[in-house]
């Protein structure tokens, strides 16, 4: 597999639409498939873009960056702070890996989203992982 060295938001971004769903639900979305590729990375970036209002009462949603060496065993790298409905949307949300945490992360990478919310929280979200440049 070649390795990117930048992530196209047009082609590269993971949608994801969680409407109607249980409190508590986890969805993970994959990058290329399974996972981006990082190898070349010495640092990177997670971007989410909520892209509609988030409906339901209470919505929360938890964005968690997991890495992985192998495509198979997962591990979390880091997490957003939780995001809550506020304010007007679109609205964007980028994480920063810090250095220290960058050095024990694995070659692939990708995002995990958890909905929370005490009644059919909706979120549509797209996101990416991309080297920092």
């Amino acid at each position: 597999m070649a390795t990117k060295a930048a992530l196209d938001l047009e082609t590269d971004v993971d949608a994801v639409n969680m409407n109607g769903t249980t409190p508590g639900s986890t969805y993970t979305v994959l990058g290329a498939a399974d996972g981006y590729d990082l190898y070349a990375a010495a640092s990177f970036l997670a971007q989410i873009v909520i892209t509609q209002t988030p409906a339901g009462t209470s919505p929360t949603l938890d964005v968690r960056i997991q890495h992985s060496a192998d495509r198979e065993h997962w591990a979390t790298l880091a997490d957003f702070t939780q995001i809550v409905k506020t304010g007007t949307y679109p609205q964007s949300y980028v994480y920063a890996v810090p250095t220290a945490t960058i050095q024990a992360f694995g070659r692939y990478g990708r995002l995990q989203y958890k909905v929370g919310g005490s009644e059919s929280p909706e979120w549509t979200v797209t996101g990416k992982i991309m080297p920092k440049e």
